[in-house]
This record gives structure tokens, C-alpha cells and sequence, in this order.
């Protein structure tokens, strides 16, 4: 299942809706609940990701297995080059071209993308979402919070040194990814000892975009396999 946040694929946000990681939050926690879903595969992936783990993290059980794309579970204090570029995302000069110009949409759908080249219709999807200046404001701001909210960092990165310490773990980075070069991946990879890493070559921080087929099959195989793993040690 994946969802759409207010603002974000297709759907349409609220004038008073408050783009945040925790209102982001809320919505996951109760969609869950309205749906009565059970225990299921996360992929956590940027922003979003990180407000659904905080779900979680207030409700292990619901969590079979954790897939990790385009994300970090560290504090970015951690990462100085991290929250430089946040800090330069946020700063009025780069708002200011991007609220105008729609920076960032047009330089994922045109350089973002390695190994394959967006149709049509897939950049005007991503161009639709960021069509005036408020809603490009507010994914700046939205991004910039990863530098901001240090303290759900901190229980981030505790609850996985603790509550996810054996959760099945898949971590899907692009091989030029800049978290691959600042070797992210390589530590969370060293920290679970139930994970395995996929590096997708050529790509860099949007590999689903980049080679969708082939992390869906890496998603599949791998969800395949640790449901018979499960299936095994319930018996």
C-alpha cells in the first residue's frame, strides 16, 4: 500500500493543513487504524518516512520489516554536509528561485534521473504537485525539518540500537547516492544484523525513479523470502 500525503501525489491539501513530520505522522498512525491493517513492510523513504517510523516506534508490533531508501536514521548534526545542504534548501536566496523557477521538480526530472529518462506524463505529475509558489515553499520547509527536529532524530536512532535491532532490514541506495558516499547505508547495514544492502548502480538519491523495475523485483524477492522465514518459525 502506499499513500499520498496532503499536497503530494494527487492529492490536495487543506489551506490550514500544517506540512510537518508530525502531522505527517498523525496521518499515517490513523489511516493504519481506520484500515485496521496488521503487521506489515515499511519502506521508509525522506521526509515521510521518517513520520511514519515514529508511527512504529510507538507501535512495534505493527512492523514486520523495515526497506530503507533515499533516508538516514542519524541525526544530521551527525553530518555536517547533510545539514549544510538543508540549511541552503531553506535559506530565502534558494526559496526565492525555487518558489519562482520550481528548482528542485525541474532538476529532478531532468538531472536526478540516471539511468533512465521520465516520460511526459510522469513530469508533469511531479510539475502538478509544486504548481504555485506556496506549495514549493512548504516541501523546502518540509525538507528542512530534518535538520530541525532533532530529538525525533535522537528516538530514531535509538529505537533502531533497540526496539528495531532485529527487525528484517533492506536497505536500497543509489551507488552515487551522497548517503552512499558519506557511507550511511554501510552503517545502518553494520548496525542490524538482520539486513542486507542493494547499491543500484549508476543511480543516485532517487533509485526508485532511476531503476524502478529493478527495486521492485530486489523489494519482492526479498519480502518472498522472509515470509517464509516467518511462516517457518510460527509453525
Amino acid at each position: 500500500m502506499a499513500l499520498d500525503f496532503p499536497g503530494f501525489g494527487l492529492s490536495r491539501a487543506a489551506p490550514e493543513y500544517e506540512f510537518s513530520i508530525r502531522s505527517q505522522a498523525k496521518i499515517v498512525e490513523e489511516l493504519i487504524r481506520h484500515l485496521e491493517l496488521g503487521p506489515m513492510y515499511l519502506v521508509m523513504q525522506e521526509v515521510g518516512g521518517h513520520a511514519a517510523i515514529s508511527v512504529f516506534m510507538r507501535n512495534p508490533s505493527w512492523l514486520k520489516g523495515i526497506i530503507l531508501t533515499d533516508t538516514i536514521i542519524y541525526p544530521v548534526s551527525q553530518y555536517p554536509k547533510i545539514k549544510f545542504m538543508l540549511n541552503v534548501v531553506n535559506s530565502a536566496l534558494f526559496n526565492m528561485i525555487n518558489s519562482n523557477f520550481n528548482l528542485i521538480i525541474n532538476m529532478l526530472t531532468t538531472s536526478g534521473i540516471k539511468r533512465r529518462k521520465m516520460n511526459a506524463e510522469e513530469k508533469e505529475t511531479y510539475k502538478a504537485m509544486f504548481n504555485n509558489k506556496r506549495m514549493r515553499r512548504m516541501s523546502t520547509k518540509l525538507l528542512h525539518q530534518l535538520a530541525e527536529e532533532s530529538s525525533l532524530f535522537d528516538q530514531i536512532q535509538q529505537a533502531f540500537e533497540t526496539t528495531f535491532y532485529r527487525k528484517p532490514a533492506l536497505l536500497i541506495y543509489g551507488e552515487k547516492d551522497s548517503l552512499t558516499r558519506l557511507g550511511i547505508p554501510q552503517r545502518i547495514h553494520e548496525l542490524l544484523p538482520n539486513s542486507e544492502v542493494h547499491l543500484i548502480q549508476g543511480e543516485e538519491h532517487f533509485p526508485h525513479e532511476g531503476a524502478p523495475e529493478e527495486m521492485s523485483n530486489i523489494i519482492s524477492h526479498w519480502i518472498e523470502r522472509h515470509s517464509r522465514v516467518l511462516q517457518v518459525e510460527s509453525q
